[in-house]
């Protein structure tokens, strides 16, 4: 919504969409994982939302993903009803991924529901919907955070709605206390005007909505409170310290918002705490997953298996949302920018489910990167992960394939990263530079290929000799160099000696077809005195002095044997010692 008023003046209507469940597949897209949500009861049954794609579910603890009948619509957020959990909210954008370009046709957003555990949704309103929360002991009253219009709330299931006290304005997150449910904590983000008057931070709610106080000033993205001591919370974001400066990380208040202090100095953007045990607690940054397990006094990274394919995919490091299993605590989920990835073992490692948001393409490569017309180059598109079990036809395309062409397609076989394909390439007058493309799954990496004209080939640039003095019967090695790769057929290069009785070489050293080098070896003869040789390669040349072999001098002594008897001999010189028996 583009204001308040206009958010408001449409929480009587109700949107009945016709939604139908898509197929699975293994990339869904290119948005990030936004909003992660555990069935309570079920806890192998979990659903993750997307900015592009809307919400899939997974009933086998992440294994494998369904779209469910919500699709095509950016989701930003996720509530699960604790006693009913077949039913579900999520508050969608009007745009897409929230990238802020707002669009008046506000019944692309809202706010959504299900009663069938996903299969079918109902539209309940329009809006900007960025958080839910859900009162945990009456579920048929739901708080809806929109992103230019505040906190409403809803006492009906989301059949009526209703704007609560003035308090935060642009939402981000909403959080509900479990034991007193009229106590609602908000993280607000920043929003500002020419006059550089800032507002955002925690509000807190004491009576179901209807005042907030203001507990901290910044940019928050998440909340968490302390399941088995509520008073305890916390806020991850930015501590804004004036209107310019601010500090990153997770802050921890243990009196219901009144005070806060650091509990970790990293940018964070969500954090939440082990049910069974509350000293132990995690947040997703923008450099991974880190854990606590003194109630936020000391953290360390966890998040083996989990940044490092960030980093193959190229996406960065940063954790969005988290998810733990209220059951089995050990189990955790995070979102991502890529997919959700999911740790058995409390975060000592993690693996990727069956939901990923990107494809795995990450690279082309051409070996050489420049040829001579008609000549070829060989490509490589790598993966960041093995392709499954059927493999991957990468599509292959030229900006000119009437002078480099690449085949329609390359199969990157089941557990292999790459595949190889051939460039071949056409004679011109004018070096041109193709553009190579490789797409999958909407991605689509390119590289240039520069392609040389033929006219300017067969040009030597340097000539050099390796060593340049030697030994009368040991060899040099020669090495010609071209100012730009061989034409097809190679490049022949003329050699002489100016002394041949001393120094010999081939008539000729080919340049292979596409190559810039290549070497040769000059033979030497024996000399009496040392003797200056010129090697020439068409108008290059370089010296090699030949020298004479150095003189056979004494290097050891042995006497075979060592020990006789009396009488006995040995065979040997020198001076070492001789003992006699």
């Amino acid at each position: 919504m583009s204001s308040l008023r206009v958010f408001r003046s449409l929480l009587g209507s109700v949107i009945f969409v016709a939604l139908t469940a898509a197929p699975a597949y293994p990339w869904h897209g290119s948005g990030s994982i936004s909003a992660l949500a555990i069935d309570s009861k079920t806890p192998t049954t979990l659903y993750a939302v997307t900015c592009d794609r809307g919400v899939f579910k997974s009933t086998d603890g992440g294994a494998s993903w369904n779209a469910t009948g919500l699709t095509g619509v950016g989701v930003l957020a996720l509530a699960i009803d604790p006693q009913t959990p077949t039913i579900l909210y999520a508050g969608g954008t009007p745009n897409d991924c929230g990238s802020g370009l707002f669009i008046e046709e506000w019944f692309q957003g809202g706010v959504y529901k299900s009663t069938d555990g996903g299969s079918t949704w109902v539209g309940l309103t329009g809006g900007y919907v960025t958080a839910l929360a859900i009162d945990p002991q009456r579920p048929t009253t739901l708080y809806a955070g929109e992103y230019w219009g505040g906190v409403f709330k809803s006492t009906d299931g989301g059949g009526t709605w209703s704007p609560t006290g003035a308090g935060p304005f642009m939402v981000n997150t909403l959080a509900i206390d479990p034991l007193s449910p009229n106590i609602i904590y908000a993280a607000d983000a920043f929003v500002g005007d020419e006059g550089f008057t800032w507002y955002g931070g925690v509000f807190k709610s004491t009576d179901g909505g209807a005042t907030w106080t203001g507990l901290a000033s910044g940019d928050f993205g998440g909340l968490a409170i302390d399941p088995q001591t509520p008073t305890t919370l916390y806020a991850c974001g930015i501590w804004l310290i004036d209107w310019q400066t601010g500090a990153n990380g997770v802050f921890e208040s243990t009196d219901g918002g009144a005070t806060w202090s650091t509990s970790a100095s990293y940018p964070s953007c969500s954090v939440v705490n082990d049910p069974q045990t509350p000293s132990t607690r995690y947040a997703g940054t923008a450099s991974g997953v880190l854990k606590s397990t003194d109630g936020g006094t000391t953290w360390t990274a966890a998040s083996t298996g989990l940044t490092n394919i960030l980093s193959a995919y190229r996406v960065g490091s940063r954790v969005g949302p988290l998810a733990i299993d209220p059951l089995t605590s050990n189990t955790l989920y995070a979102g991502t920018a890529i997919g959700v990835f999911k740790s058995s073992d409390g975060g000592a490692s993690w693996s990727p489910t069956g939901l990923f948001q990107h494809s795995p393409l990450v690279s082309l490569s051409l070996s050489p990167t420049a040829v001579a017309g008609g000549a070829a180059s060989t490509g490589t598109v790598t993966l960041a992960t093995p392709a499954p079990a059927a493999g991957i036809t990468v599509t292959l395309s030229s900006s000119t394939p009437t002078v480099a062409a690449v085949p329609a397609s390359v199969i990157v076989l089941a557990g292999a990263t790459s595949a190889n394909f051939m460039i071949s390439t056409e004679s011109v007058t004018v070096t041109t530079w193709p553009q190579i493309s490789a797409t999958f799954d909407g991605v689509t990496v390119e590289a240039n290929l520069t392609v040389y004209a033929t006219t300017i080939f067969a040009t030597l640039s340097s000539m050099y000799l390796s060593p340049a003095s030697v030994s009368g019967g040991t060899p040099s090695t020669g090495t010609v160099g071209l100012s730009a790769p061989a034409p097809v057929g190679g490049k022949a290069i003329s050699l002489s000696s100016s002394n041949p009785a001393v120094a010999t070489v081939p008539a000729t050293v080919t340049v292979p077809a596409g190559a810039t080098w290549a070497n040769f070896t000059v033979f030497t003869s024996s000399v009496t005195a040392s003797t200056a040789v010129t090697i020439s390669a068409d108008n290059y040349w370089a010296m090699l002095t030949v020298t004479p072999a150095p003189a056979a001098t004494l290097s050891s002594v042995s006497l075979n044997p060592v020990s006789v008897t009396s009488g006995s001999t040995s065979i040997g010189s020198n001076c070492q010692e001789l003992w006699i028996e």
